[in-house]
């Protein structure tokens, strides 16, 4: 039905493809208005107009990445180059670095974007945030988690059951980053699962962040709220991301023996029922625990959920209340995002009223991306204000933009 009333006003979208934000920030701060003010884009966007239907923007983004793999093999491989990161518990992660940027000086800044839930450098949503940035003159990487890769996965080589999280792992893959290029101007960047992470980094690490600048996109603060919400709103989403995380123990299973807590027969079973099934029969399984009475145990590092949510550096969250994967009362009323501002003043948050999961298409053929456009202006602006670049708004009502 909301297909169907979407290509009716196709038409109205065409003549009117602004899409309006809500933006919530700390108005007092000079630093932040001198930040919205360099960052028009946040303001409103002109959306595709045909790809106004979240399920349509949702599913031009699986079949595009499909047709990449399917008929541009080689090119979907040679995108990225990747480099694996041996752990010290005998698992492994990645870094998929994009080519695009290997001949870049050594201090070209550098973007980290931290996963979608089980994607890599080339999922699409990724892929496309990332060529944008290349563009640009900057280097970006993709870290890549245990077993992830929806494609073309990581091998795993250990038993642990996929961590929507995995806090630790991709911690040590931005440590690699930040290293290898010391003193590149670092932003860092996540998606879905990987804003999550975002938002969680920045308020664990305070002042120890690696990072100048960040930005989370459509990322909720607990997952078992997350997971939850999504279970109830939208079963047939949450079937497919608790399949998600099913598949790399079901993969390595497939190729070795496994060991003998592993059912695999039970572990695909779940994939029919919930997200919260999934991860409930792999936790139960490893650990003899149930998700219920341990969930800590199961999503690493969910002792972050009690931290102030607050950042050292300047952290921009994205989202949509018409995100289609999490219901807009998630936004409002479960995370609150609204409040953010409120308990940290270097977190600005624009609220789209339009936009699918992790895409917001631009330009009549849909190959602009408002996400990549916001980013690159908000991360600009905030190494500007570092060095005294930007000019401050004369008029303050310039500044006050969510009243």
């Amino acid at each position: 039905m909301m297909l169907f009333g979407d290509m009716i006003l196709l038409p109205y979208y065409a003549l009117y493809p602004d899409v309006e934000s809500d933006l919530f920030f700390d108005a007092t701060s000079k630093r932040n208005r001198c930040l919205l003010a360099a960052t028009p884009a946040l303001q409103s966007y002109r959306m595709t107009f045909w790809l106004r239907n979240v399920w349509l923007s949702l599913g031009t983004i699986t079949l595009r990445e499909l047709f990449r793999w399917q008929f541009d093999h080689e090119g979907y491989l040679s995108m990225c180059r990747r480099q694996v990161l041996p752990l010290a518990d005998g698992g492994q992660i990645a870094l998929d670095w994009y080519v695009g940027g290997d001949t870049l000086p050594k201090t070209a800044p550098l973007l980290f974007i931290a996963p979608t839930l089980m994607g890599d450098g080339r999922s699409e949503p990724t892929k496309d945030l990332a060529e944008k940035f290349v563009a640009k003159g900057w280097r970006v990487c993709c870290c890549v988690k245990r077993g992830g890769g929806y494609l073309e996965p990581l091998p795993m080589t250990d038993w642990t059951p996929p961590c929507p999280l995995s806090f630790d792992d991709i911690v040590h893959g931005l440590k690699v980053a930040r290293e290898s290029f010391p003193d590149s101007y670092l932003a860092i960047a996540g998606l879905s699962a990987g804003g999550n992470w975002v938002r969680r980094y920045c308020a664990a690490s305070g002042a120890d962040n690696l990072a100048d600048v960040a930005m989370a996109l459509d990322a909720g603060w607990n997952w078992q709220e997350t997971v939850t919400c999504v279970d109830a709103d939208c079963p047939w989403i949450g079937i497919a991301m608790g399949t998600a995380m099913a598949q790399p123990l079901l993969r390595a299973a497939a190729k070795s023996q496994p060991p003998a807590w592993l059912d695999t027969k039970r572990l695909t079973a779940a994939q029919q029922e919930s997200w919260m099934t999934v991860m409930d029969v792999a936790h139960r399984a490893s650990t003899g625990l149930s998700l219920a009475d341990s969930w800590g145990a199961h999503c690493d590092r969910s002792d972050l959920d009690k931290l102030p949510r607050r950042s050292a550096v300047p952290l921009l969250v994205l989202a949509s209340y018409g995100d289609a994967c999490c219901p807009d009362y998630y936004i409002r009323d479960v995370d609150k995002m609204q409040d953010l501002p409120l308990e940290c003043p270097n977190t600005i948050v624009c609220i789209s009223s339009v936009g699918a999961h992790c895409s917001r298409p631009t330009g009549v053929f849909g190959t602009g991306n408002w996400i990549a456009d916001a980013s690159l202006q908000f991360f600009n602006a905030v190494n500007a204000t570092s060095t005294s670049q930007i000019a401050v708004p004369e008029k303050e009502s310039a500044c006050v933009l969510d009243e």
